[in-house]
């Protein structure tokens, strides 16, 4: 009787053995590698890890990423990693206890993508100055731009290439969101165009390739098979007001002050129309955010050339597209700052409401402006007018994907599957 225990003792120990090492191979050793072998570049692995950054703001880079991981998103990459290697467009999710399974094979799509506000690296004479060294980066334009490959995009691109996606059918636009050339920005995107392409925006990126499809000519448009928008900012959002007048903690306001990224992202009238501002009794509509900038010496006319500009990527972009959302959390539309911009913006009680918390700028159970329902930074209201202006010709469809906010979203199970069937 003892041997026979002792026998089935040691055989459930290897067992556990076993999965602990399956753990550490599978989940341990690629966080603890890409730390150990990247430590300037880790911003979050393509599973929800990151200890960096603090509060919310609208500069991509420097937003803290949800610590807990997706489990469901992870058993999606491996089941696709360690299935036999096939074309990933024959792989599908069935939704039922087949799991995923392959058909006869296809071609790969031409997949191009636009990250997120200020989601590269910039350096100068090989040292990196964007979005870490900030403050050693010098005051002339002699920089390089770089793919941040372990920037917000990361699941993304981590799920492309599980699916054997290579750099030849992945192409990223890169640009120097300090001063945005647009015209440059359209011969990039013009010349990875090619029959099938597949286009995925996230955040700020969907504000600059919108502008860029605008630009193209009908032939151009019919070789874009699919257009997806990830949380869009199109419209501007009421958080770039806090960020540009009150600094976001992180980045200079000399850098905000200049960026025309971030000028490019301030609410537009057409999208808010309420006041977004209130400063010396006063209230500013979106439309009259010059007049304050004109007090307080910021760059008033170029802020107004840019808001033409930020006009273009309203336009229907009549390709078929799917926009991203969720509209679960509470979201700023607009700030009063009483008398001064130096103590920041007025905070109010959490409402009662059914909405989800947001942690990152709540504090003793209050918020800072004032909220309404979206994914922490883009208000809902937002993506449904835009669905509305868009959805014209059924060439444009909404999906919402719920427990996600604005940056958790990237790396949520459900945006895997909407990608997967986007490359089918």
């Amino acid at each position: 009787m003892n041997s026979k225990k002792l026998i089935k003792d040691s055989v459930f120990a290897l067992i556990i053995i076993f999965l602990v090492c399956l753990f550490i191979v599978l989940v341990a050793y690629p966080i603890i590698k890409s730390i150990v072998l990247n430590p300037e570049n880790f911003n979050g692995s393509g599973y929800g890890m990151n200890s960096k950054f603090g509060n919310l703001n609208t500069i991509v880079p420097f937003n803290t990423i949800s610590k807990s991981t997706d489990f469901k998103l992870f058993s999606l990459v491996n089941q696709i990693k360690y299935l036999p290697s096939k074309n990933p467009l024959d792989y599908v999710n069935t939704g039922t206890s087949a799991g995923i399974i392959h058909q006869t094979p296809k071609n790969y799509k031409n997949v191009i993508l636009f990250s997120g506000l200020c989601d590269m690296i910039l350096k100068q004479n090989g040292y990196t100055v964007w979005p870490h060294n900030l403050h050693a980066m010098k005051n002339d334009n002699l920089v390089t731009i770089h793919n941040n490959n372990n920037g917000h995009f990361n699941t993304i691109v981590t799920l492309l290439k599980t699916l054997k996606y290579t750099n030849n059918n992945i192409n990223t636009i890169l640009y120097d969101f300090r001063n945005i050339n647009i015209d440059e920005i359209v011969q990039k995107l013009k010349a990875q165009l090619k029959k099938k392409s597949v286009i995925i925006a996230y955040d700020f990126g969907c504000v600059i390739a919108n502008i860029c499809i605008s630009k193209l000519n009908s032939e151009e448009k019919a070789l874009v098979d699919k257009y997806l928008l990830i949380c869009p900012t199109i419209g501007g959002t009421a958080m770039t007001i806090r960020d540009y007048f009150s600094g976001s903690g992180e980045i200079s306001p000399e850098f905000l002050t200049t960026n025309t990224s971030v000028l490019l992202s301030m609410p537009n009238q057409k999208f808010y129309s309420r006041p977004v501002m209130m400063y010396e009794g006063l209230g500013y509509n979106a439309k009259d955010l010059n007049v304050i900038m004109e007090k307080l010496g910021k760059p008033a006319t170029l802020y107004k050339d840019l808001m033409k500009l930020q006009e273009a990527s309203f336009q229907n972009p009549d390709v078929n597209c799917i926009i991203v959302a969720n509209n679960e959390y509470n979201t700023p539309i607009a700030y009063d700052y009483g008398n001064s911009l130096q103590n920041g913006p007025k905070v109010y009680n959490m409402p009662n409401s059914t909405r989800s918390p947001n942690g990152d700028i709540h504090s003793n159970n209050t918020v800072e402006g004032i909220q309404e329902n979206g994914d922490k930074v883009v208000p809902f209201n937002n993506i449904k007018e835009l669905y509305k202006m868009w959805n014209t010709n059924n060439k444009c469809s909404l999906e919402i994907i719920q427990g996600k906010d604005h940056f958790t979203i990237l790396k949520s199970y459900e945006l895997a599957l909407i990608i997967i069937a986007t490359l089918k």
